[in-house]
């Protein structure tokens, strides 16, 4: 039960790797806000899950590329569990495919909105409890196609992907002297309902592709973003973990 008294907000938590993060913090005794955008359903059913566990935890609805929406959304954990100590800036999607010589605009600027200026305005939002009781751990989901450049048609979602880190870097640097941590996970191909939604098709496909030979589980990921949220991790600050299964080795 090592977070025990801390309060954690994940955003995209009610599918993936979100929601198997939700159930590890919960099972080490955080207190778990549950952020869904569209998917009250699969929220609420985790909601549910996680209380007959035992477990403390409320659900929040928010398009968090809306700032003042994203600032909502943090008011009411807050006044729901009087503060937040664990902040795990999940949500992200590929919006749609098109190649750069066809980019117009709309699904260019809808993908940075949401995989890269929505964990500004939840971080903005959030970190003031953090400051003001000098303890605050954050992780900020990437991807491996930061690395790599992804597949044709994705440039919008592996830009913004790759701004991730940066912000990562930029967060550690401003939140660091309060005793904030800062880091990012890289997945790389990894069983969710993430790739369904993103027509990515079979990805066994790309097993011969990858060191270990398999695809990777939401359960992997989750288990390196609650070691990076844990005192175990307290030294590591704007640190960048790929879990990829040696697809990629920086």
């Amino acid at each position: 039960m090592q977070f025990k008294g801390r309060v954690a907000l994940v955003t995209g938590g009610s599918s993936g790797i979100g929601l198997e993060t939700c159930r590890l913090l919960a099972k080490e005794g955080a207190a778990v806000a549950i952020h869904y955008h569209r998917s009250k359903e699969a929220a609420e059913e985790l909601l549910g899950e996680l209380k007959s566990d035992g477990a403390t935890a409320m659900v929040v609805q928010a398009d968090v590329t809306d700032r003042e929406a994203a600032h909502k959304m943090v008011a009411e954990v807050r006044h729901e569990f009087g503060k937040i100590d664990l902040l795990v800036n999940n949500a992200g999607n590929i919006l749609g495919r098109k190649r750069i010589i066809e980019e117009t605009g709309e699904l260019w600027h809808a993908t940075l909105d949401l995989n890269l200026t929505s964990l500004v305005w939840v971080t903005q939002a959030v970190v003031p409890d953090m400051i003001e009781q000098r303890w605050g751990r954050i992780v900020n989901n990437s991807s491996a196609g930061a690395r790599f450049g992804g597949t044709p048609g994705v440039a919008a979602y592996v830009t913004s992907k790759a701004a991730v880190l940066g912000l990562t870097k930029a967060m550690a640097n401003e939140f660091g002297p309060n005793n904030i941590n800062v880091n990012a996970v890289l997945p790389g191909w990894i069983d969710t309902p993430f790739h369904v939604k993103a027509g990515s098709g079979d990805l066994n496909r790309f097993s011969s592709t990858i060191n270990l030979g398999r695809v990777g589980t939401p359960q992997e990921v989750a288990s390196v973003i609650v070691f990076l949220l844990s005192d175990a991790a307290k030294y590591m600050q704007g640190a960048v973990l790929d879990i990829n299964g040696g697809t990629y080795m920086p």
